[in-house]
Order: structure tokens, then sequence, then C-alpha cells
């Protein structure tokens, strides 16, 4: 992934895009190193929320685990031209 490129937003592999979004940032970050304001930015209300998904989705929890962070925005219809460039 690179930052400030686009990237097609698809429900799975070869199925039709239903967005777009831009790469803002991309880092390692250890996962137990997340802030309130991160777990909130990931959608959850308190960070035990956050580690209750990560084990149902990876099976298990290591705050130690380096993971890729990727930030995102997601383009809108003003942004369009940013979406053709992309396509």
């Amino acid at each position: 992934m690179k930052v400030n490129h686009s990237y097609a937003v698809q429900p799975g592999r070869s199925k039709k895009a239903i967005g777009r979004v831009v790469v803002e940032s991309v880092s390692l970050e250890r996962l137990g190193h997340l802030t309130f304001d991160q777990v909130r930015a990931e959608g959850f209300d308190r960070p035990s929320e956050f580690v209750r998904t990560w084990v149902d989705l990876h099976g298990g929890y290591d705050p130690d685990e380096v993971v890729w962070r990727v930030q995102f925005r997601a383009i809108y219809p003003a942004d369009y031209p940013l979406w053709e460039q992309a396509a």
C-alpha cells in the first residue's frame, strides 16, 4: 500500500468495487500500544471490545505482536477526479 494512492473497496476478490479509499498513512505498531483514541477511531467504545473482536477474528491477542496499521479515508463524490485518476 502506498500513501496518497487510492484503492478499490471490494466485498470480495473479483467482486465489483463498491467505493474507493485513499491511504493516508502506513506504519508498524505493537498491537498493545493502541491509545484510547485509536481504539475509538477503530469503532470501539473500550479497549476490551477491541481485544475481544481481535481474538474472535485472529484466534488470540498478543500485545507485543507487531502489526501493520493502515489509516485511510473514503473518497466522496467531490473527490471523483482522484477516483477516475486511479482507475
